[in-house]
C-alpha cells in the first residue's frame, strides 16, 4: 500500500496499519520479515532496515495476530518522514528486503469490500487517520478458443449432366472460412498428398479448369482443404458430373423445344435446357430460387426439409442460380448460389445444397454480462453451429456454440454473458447435413454494452461469397423499393440509391 504523508511524522513516531472492520486475520507467525518499508522523498522509494525493535539505525515493527490485529511500524530515533514524502509498506510475500516474507494476511471469507486503517502518530497523540478500500470479487476465468474445425465445403460445381464437347471444364466450390484447397482424382488421398491445386490460392471460392475431358464419360473429384491454422480436411468431398454422350442436333425444334438467343456465330433455333435444383432446408419452408438475380420459380419443403425446384426454358450460356428460404416466421436464410454454363437441350442439376439456417435475437442489444439469445430454424435433427465473432477488430476470438434441431427444425442456444465483452458481435449460424456444412447465415448484429455497428462491407456481400461484384448488385436490383432485409444494407426499411452507394463503396469487383 502506498500513501503521502500530509503532516511529518518525527523520529520514533508510528505508523499503525489495523483491519477496521475486524475482517481481515492476521496468522500467527507474521512477522518483521513478512514487512518491506520504504519511503521516497524525491522521485523513488529507499527501503529502510527493520527490526523487532527499533533503536537509532532501523524502525521496528510490531505485530499483533488475529482477526483484529494491527502492523505498528516504530520509526527509529534518528530519521522521521517529512511532509509530502510518500509511503510504501509491502506485506507478506511481496516483503523482499533484507529477508523474504514467506506468510499472508487472511482475507475474508466472503466477496465483499473491506476497510484497512491507517492512522500516524508523534508516539503519543494521533497526527493524521485515513482508510483503504479493497474489494474481493470472485474468480474470473479467462477462455482461449483454439480452431479445431476444418474448413467446412459446399456449392460444389459442375453437378449432373455437361452437354457434349467440353474437354475444358471449371471446377469450383466454396468454404466458410479462408482455406487452400487441393483436389485428387482418386478417393482417399491425404490433404498433403494431393498435387492437383486450384487457382484462387486461399480464399472463400476456390475454382481450376481442368483439360482433356471426354464426352460419354464421368468424372469425380475429391477435394480436401486446409485453414490458415493448419487445421485440414480428413475426408473427401465429391464433385461428380457426366460430359454428354453427343451435342444435341436438329432444325427448326423437331427433336425438342425450341427457342431464340442472340448467341454469336451459333443456330437461330436453340433448344432449350433445363436445371434442377435439389437439396436440404428447414421443413415446411418457401424455397424462392432467382436466376441472374431475378425471382424463376418456387418450391416448398417437405416435413424432411428436402426440396427440389426446376429452371425451364433456358437457353444455352452461363447463368447465376441462388437459392434461399423463408421459414415459418417469415425470416429470411441466406442464399446458396451456382454459377453454371448449359448446352442446348440439356437438364441439368445442381443438387445437395444445403441452405444456410435462419436466425433471430432475442434483443439485439444486451447489457455487460447479461446472456444473449439466438435461435432459428433448420433442416430438422441436424447439427447447428452457430458463432459469435467481434466486429471491426473487437477483442477476444470467436465463441463458439452448438445445438440440435427439432423435429420442426427449431433451434436455440444462449451465449452466456461472461464470454461476450463490450463491443458488437457478428452472429452467423451453419448447419451439416451428413459431412457437409452449409455456408454461414446472413449476419446478425449484436451489440454488448452498446448499440450495434453493422459491417457493412459484410452487408454489401448479399451473396456471402467473400466478394462485392454483380452478383450482389443483380440481386439488389431484384429487391429494389422492396423492405427486403438483405439487400437493404443500411437497413432503413427499403432498397434504394443509398444501399446502391454503400455497395459501390465496398466493391471489389
Amino acid at each position: 500500500m502506498r500513501f503521502t504523508a500530509a503532516t511529518a511524522i518525527p523520529p520514533s513516531g508510528t505508523i499503525v496499519i489495523e483491519s477496521g472492520e475486524g475482517a481481515y486475520s492476521i496468522p500467527a507467525g507474521f512477522d518483521v520479515s513478512d514487512v518491506d518499508f520504504a519511503v521516497a522523498t524525491s522521485s523513488d522509494y529507499v527501503d529502510r532496515p527493520l527490526a523487532s525493535t527499533a533503536n537509532a539505525t532501523n524502525d521496528g515493527v510490531a505485530v499483533v495476530i488475529g482477526s483484529s490485529g494491527s502492523i505498528t511500524i516504530t520509526l527509529n530515533s534518528t530519521e522521521g518522514i517529512g511532509v509530502g514524502d510518500r509511503v510504501e509498506v509491502e506485506l507478506g510475500t511481496n516483503a523482499t528486503f533484507g529477508a523474504t516474507g514467506d506468510s499472508w494476511i487472511t482475507n475474508p471469507g466472503t466477496i465483499g469490500a473491506y476497510r484497512i486503517s491507517i492512522r500516524t502518530t508523534d508516539g503519543v497523540s494521533v497526527l493524521n487517520r485515513g482508510t483503504a478500500m479493497i474489494a474481493l470479487i470472485a474468480p474470473v476465468g479467462v477462455h482461449i478458443f483454439a480452431e479445431t474445425l476444418p474448413p467446412g465445403r459446399s456449392d460444389g460445381l459442375p453437378s449432373g449432366t455437361i452437354a457434349a464437347g467440353n474437354a475444358e471444364i471449371e471446377i469450383s466450390l466454396r468454404t466458410d472460412e479462408l482455406a487452400t484447397c487441393r483436389y485428387a482424382t482418386s478417393s482417399g488421398v491425404a490433404y498433403n498428398s494431393m498435387t492437383g491445386t486450384f487457382s484462387s490460392g486461399t480464399s472463400l471460392f476456390h475454382y481450376v479448369n481442368i483439360y482433356g475431358h471426354q464426352d460419354d464419360t464421368t468424372y469425380t473429384y475429391y477435394i480436401r482443404c486446409a485453414d490458415f491454422y493448419g487445421i485440414f480436411n480428413t475426408d473427401d468431398y465429391e464433385i461428380t458430373f457426366t460430359i454428354d454422350e453427343e451435342a444435341t442436333v436438329g432444325v427448326g425444334g423437331s427433336d425438342g423445344t425450341g427457342g431464340v438467343g442472340p448467341i454469336l456465330g451459333g443456330s437461330q433455333v436453340l433448344f432449350q435446357s433445363s436445371v434442377v435444383l435439389s437439396g436440404h432446408t428447414p421443413p415446411n419452408s418457401t424455397v424462392v430460387i432467382l436466376r441472374d438475380g431475378r425471382s424463376a420459380v418456387t418450391a416448398q419443403s417437405n416435413a424432411s426439409g428436402v426440396f427440389t425446384a426446376t429452371v425451364s426454358g433456358l437457353e444455352r450460356g452461363t447463368y447465376t442460380f441462388a437459392a434461399y428460404a423463408e421459414d415459418r416466421d417469415r425470416r429470411r436464410g441466406a442464399s446458396h448460389t451456382a454459377t453454371l454454363t448449359i448446352g442446348q437441350g440439356t437438364t441439368n442439376s445442381i443438387s445437395g445444397i444445403v441452405l444456410p439456417p435462419t436466425t433471430g435475437l432475442a434483443d439485439d442489444t444486451i447489457g455487460i454480462g447479461e446472456d444473449a439469445a439466438v435461435s432459428g430454424y433448420a433442416p430438422p435433427g441436424r447439427l447447428v453451429e452457430v458463432m459469435a465473432t467481434p466486429a471491426r477488430g473487437g477483442l477476444g476470438g470467436t465463441v463458439r456454440l452448438t445445438a440440435t434441431s427439432s423435429p420442426l427444425g427449431a433451434w436455440d442456444v444462449t451465449f452466456p454473458g461472461n464470454r461476450l465483452s463490450k463491443g458488437t458481435y457478428d452472429i452467423r449460424a451453419r448447419v451439416a447435413v451428413g459431412a457437409t456444412f452449409s455456408r454461414p447465415s446472413s449476419p446478425l448484429f449484436l451489440g454488448v454494452g452498446e448499440a450495434p455497428t453493422p459491417d457493412l462491407f459484410n452487408r454489401s456481400d448479399l451473396n456471402k461469397d467473400g466478394k462485392v461484384n454483380l452478383v450482389d448488385f443483380s440481386i439488389l436490383l431484384s429487391q429494389w423499393n422492396t423492405d427486403d432485409e438483405v439487400a437493404d444494407i443500411n437497413e432503413d426499411g427499403v432498397v434504394n440509391l443509398s444501399d446502391v452507394s454503400i455497395m459501390l463503396f465496398n466493391w471489389t469487383g
